[in-house]
């Protein structure tokens, strides 16, 4: 009866090893078997059959006898790439950890158009409202009522005066 395991973890924990051995090491190296079936016995005979490579120095020979070995230039081109490779990883790590601090950092800043829509709206009712004070007033005559509706023009228009320096900080 075949001993059968269905995850990469099954076998590591039979074997006494971290998941990591058997899906990095292990699969790079032969192992047989695919994810939802791992047949314990052939992983034995697998096994069995890597150990018997191993040279004295216990060092795994992964080449079969009479196979040329790689050149070293192949073997210097390829660590020069897996170099590259990792440096080009970890800058990509740093710029994703940049863009990650300057997105939390800028996390309270809101969008220049939707305060330019805030205060269109807040002036608009302000206006209504001062324009409302005339009319209230409307009962100590129309001298007051004159008066009154000239200076509220005037801070009115002082006010759109301050609120037009926004869109000049907009395009500072």
């Amino acid at each position: 009866m075949p001993r059968i395991l269905k995850t990469i973890k099954a076998v590591a924990v039979h074997y006494g090893v971290r998941p990591d051995t058997v899906s990095k090491d292990w699969r790079t190296q032969g192992m047989p078997g695919s994810p939802g079936k791992y047949d314990l016995d052939e992983i034995d005979k697998w096994r069995a059959m890597r150990d018997s490579q191993k040279d004295r120095s216990g060092t795994l020979n992964i080449y079969s006898p009479g196979e040329q070995l790689p050149l070293i230039e192949d073997v210097a081109e390829n660590k020069a790439r897996q170099i590259a490779a990792d440096a080009s990883k970890k800058e990509a790590e740093a710029r994703l950890k940049t863009l990650q601090v300057i997105r939390a950092e800028n996390a309270d800043i809101v969008e220049l158009d939707r305060v330019e829509s805030f205060l269109t709206e807040l002036f608009a009712a302000a206006r209504k409202r001062f324009m409302r004070i005339p009319v209230k007033l409307k009962r100590f005559g129309p001298d007051v009522q004159k008066a009154c509706l000239q200076q509220i023009e005037l801070e009115l228009h002082a006010v759109k005066k301050q609120a037009e320096r926004l869109i000049d900080l907009r395009d500072e």
